[in-house]
């Protein structure tokens, strides 16, 4: 294989560690999206290794897959699921699995499963994705206790909360304050109140609750500039590849397609064995992307191609 995604699960295992000796929260590992491309079974089993208690997905057979690694942890699926995948799935689901309600069509399909699971209910206070709106928090508590559902928890989620100046995060915990208040004065007894994500659980002290659901700082990927000099994450995906051939371009000469790139001086130039096919940005090169040659740093000349890259 030319080129591959070499995955450090010791960096996945340092980053959790890292992170749960920062927040002092319990971790939910999120893994959704095969791990965000790193191996879902792999990145799970290194996270609990290091610590996490949670794990959250976006699907059910996403949960199904973890069933092994989980050991019966608990595995939260983030957003409400079509109808047809939970009867298709919902009998598979591994122990430990709890389930998002958002709607009071949600909490319907859960109840019409043949198995009995833990809910969580998702509280829209601005990323207007998904949830019920905090006005009808009242409403869905009662259809959730009428179902004899266990509403075991109650979250939101954060719309800008990378950007620690901005005010919208406040009103979004001050929002979501009220809504739990309601849910409560409704008869909820919710164990796990969870409302940050990367960038709220390292740059929002007061929103770390009960459970940070981590995503970003876990691969390594700081949510923001400002945690760079506060904690030390490792990056956990390198893309390596092979040098194809070395060439001597003239001053004056162009490179790759559109003649974009110039040669300022007498210049060698290696093509690497990597391009968009492999999902490299096309305008990589234009945004002055480096990649390393032997520990080397190295600009992309030229406009990127499908199977391409000059450097």
């Amino acid at each position: 294989m030319t080129v591959y995604a070499d995955i450090d699960l010791d960096a996945i295992r340092h980053n959790v560690k890292t992170i749960l000796a920062t927040v002092d929260t319990p971790v939910c590992a999120v893994v959704k999206a095969n791990a965000y491309g790193h191996g879902a079974v792999e990145v799970a089993g290194a996270a609990r290794e290091a610590g996490a208690t949670w794990l959250a997905v976006s699907s059910l057979p996403e949960a199904i897959e973890l069933a092994e690694v989980a050991q019966g942890s608990p595995i939260l699926v983030l957003g409400e699921r079509p109808a047809d995948e939970m009867q298709r799935f919902g009998h598979h689901l591994p122990t430990g699995t709890r389930l998002t309600v958002g709607s009071a069509a949600g909490a319907e399909k859960v109840a019409a499963l043949e198995r009995s699971f833990p809910v969580h209910l998702k509280v829209d206070t601005g990323m207007h994705r998904m949830g019920v709106r905090p006005a009808e928090v009242v409403e869905i508590v009662q259809v959730i206790i009428d179902a004899g559902l266990e509403l075991e928890g109650i979250w939101t989620h954060f719309a800008i909360s990378d950007e620690p100046g901005d005010p919208f995060t406040a009103e979004q915990l001050n929002l979501f304050d009220e809504a739990l208040d309601l849910a409560r004065a409704a008869g909820a007894v919710p164990a796990i109140i969870h409302t940050a994500n990367s960038a709220g659980a390292l740059l929002h002290p007061s929103s770390r609750r009960d459970l940070v659901r981590v995503g970003l700082a876990m691969y390594g990927v700081h949510p923001a500039p400002e945690t760079e000099s506060e904690i030390d994450l490792r990056p956990v995906l390198e893309l390596r590849t092979v040098v194809n051939s070395i060439r001597s371009v003239p001053k004056g000469a162009t490179v790759s397609y559109g003649r974009r790139w110039v040669a300022h001086r007498d210049t060698r130039v290696a093509t690497i064995a990597v391009g968009y096919a492999d999902g490299i940005r096309r305008s990589s090169g234009a945004l002055g992307v480096d990649v390393l040659v032997r520990g080397g740093r190295c600009h992309m000349v030229g406009n990127l191609t499908m199977d391409h890259t000059m450097v």
